[in-house]
């Protein structure tokens, strides 16, 4: 058993918006449904050119729908696209004339 018999893609439904990108980069393990949403295969994924597709796609979906479980590179379950927007920083702004 290898380390990447472990590895599985899965979307959260929830998340997922129908943008499709993620068919176009992984056709193998994912395609749509009738509305345009994500179906993923249920197998593990087990070769290292899918597993850096894998990677990939999870990092191209704009919604933050993918997840690749088992991923020992993998830094944090927290997204970005999840926080609140920082405020503007004005600082250097101060004592300027537009």
């Amino acid at each position: 058993m290898t380390l990447h018999e472990e590895m599985r893609l899965v979307v959260d439904g929830s998340k997922c918006d129908g943008h499709g990108i993620c068919t176009l980069v992984l056709p193998e393990v994912i395609s749509l449904d009738p509305w345009g949403y994500a179906v993923l295969a249920p197998e593990p994924l087990d070769d290292a050119r899918l597993i850096a597709r894998a990677r990939r796609v999870v990092r191209a979906c704009p919604a933050g729908a993918l997840t690749l479980l088992g991923d020992p590179h993998a830094t944090t379950a927290f997204d970005d696209r999840d926080a609140a927007p920082s405020p503007p920083d004005r600082s250097s702004r101060r004592g300027q004339r537009k």
